[in-house]
């Protein structure tokens, strides 16, 4: 969902203003006519995916960044100096070549390590998008429902009760013990007691 920036800071807005400039009733919430017209307007409730980029591309990437290259640029010249020995006294020089491939395989093997790691944080990332819940409870036009979370909309009154998780970005305007879990990318729990204040 997207909000123009004149109600972007909804946390600083009391009830009765926010839900003037959202257009909502802070008993009967929205009606369903307007609800469908916003959802028209805004789009659905999901996670919007960033542009991705092909894992050729990403390995690529990890085997040429800054430290790397020099790695490359001190390989080639091993093997050049090995070549040019090779060529002019027709003998191996068996030390840069050595080293060469010594070079060739930090790079390689810290490159790997670094795609993995990426691509695990990547995978951690992605699991956001199925954190939202498939269904939510709403007052819609002074009935509660349940609807698809992705059918959500700005303005929509959301009705939560224990267990239940959090389905988009909202603003508390009742609540009574309300706490919340933020599981963070480190597998900490966060606990926070939540409450309608409005906070500046």
């Amino acid at each position: 969902m997207r909000m123009s920036g004149s109600i972007g800071k909804v946390f600083s807005f009391s009830v009765g203003d926010l839900c003037r400039r959202l257009q909502t009733d802070r008993d009967k919430g929205l009606s369903v006519e307007k609800a469908a017209a916003v959802l028209q307007k805004t789009g659905p409730n999901v996670l919007t995916p960033s542009h991705k980029t092909p894992e050729y591309i990403k390995f690529i990437r990890t085997l040429t960044h800054g430290f790397s290259l020099l790695l490359w640029i001190g390989a080639g010249l091993c093997f050049v100096a090995c070549l040019i020995r090779k060529i002019i006294h027709d003998e191996l020089d068996t030390d840069n070549l050595i080293l060469g491939c010594v070079l060739v395989t930090v790079v390689v093997v810290t490159g790997c390590f670094m795609y993995f790691q990426e691509h695990k944080s990547q995978k951690i990332m992605e699991s956001f998008a199925n954190m939202v819940p498939p269904k939510a409870t709403v007052i819609r036009g002074g009935e509660t429902m349940s609807i698809v979370s992705r059918e959500l909309v700005v303005g929509d009154l959301v009705d939560m009760k224990f267990g239940d998780r959090i389905p988009a970005d909202i603003r508390i305007i009742h609540s009574q013990g309300f706490k919340s879990t933020l599981y963070t990318i480190l597998h900490n729990i966060v606990y926070y007691e939540l409450n309608n204040t409005c906070n500046d």
